[in-house]
């Protein structure tokens, strides 16, 4: 993990550290099949895997972010898959509706006086199949939570 800190952020600031630590985690694939861990161990499974969920990825900008010594929090969402809006193919769907309550995994940063939503679960690629990617941060806005629906 530290390889990848210092080569994401080498020669920048705060502000454009914390932009490249996001966009790079955030382009790490998205995937169900890498287990969710721990928040200690995830950080290095999911740079060796080079893909990961909600949780690896949040924990790994969480741990890369307090390097940058800032202030995180870890941000749960309840949310239901059955309500994203998005497009699944009809037997998805069906199995959607079936899905109990899952949780989603997000971080708060600390940005001088204000606390913002980070959430770098959806790589661009999955923009294309109707995903909400948070694209182009700035390093002061709050993001978009990845679901919809919360409950």
């Amino acid at each position: 993990m530290n390889d990848a800190f210092a080569e994401w952020t080498e020669g920048l600031d705060t502000r454009q550290s914390m932009i490249s630590v996001f966009s790079h985690i955030r382009d790490i694939p998205y995937s169900l099949k890498i287990p969710l861990a721990h928040p200690e161990t995830s950080p290095e499974l999911l740079l060796a895997a080079g893909k990961g969920s909600c949780g690896p990825k949040h924990y790994l900008l969480a741990e890369m972010f307090r390097k940058l010594n800032l202030h995180v929090v870890y941000a749960t969402i309840a949310f239901l898959w059955n309500y994203q809006d998005l497009q699944y193919p009809p037997e998805l769907r069906k199995l959607a509706r079936r899905f109990p309550i899952a949780y989603h995994l997000a971080c708060r940063v600390q940005v001088g006086y204000r606390w913002i939503q980070v959430n770098a679960t959806w790589d661009r690629p999955m923009v294309k199949a109707g995903f909400p990617v948070n694209d182009h941060w700035d390093g002061y806005s709050e993001m978009r939570c990845c679901e919809t629906a919360e409950l």
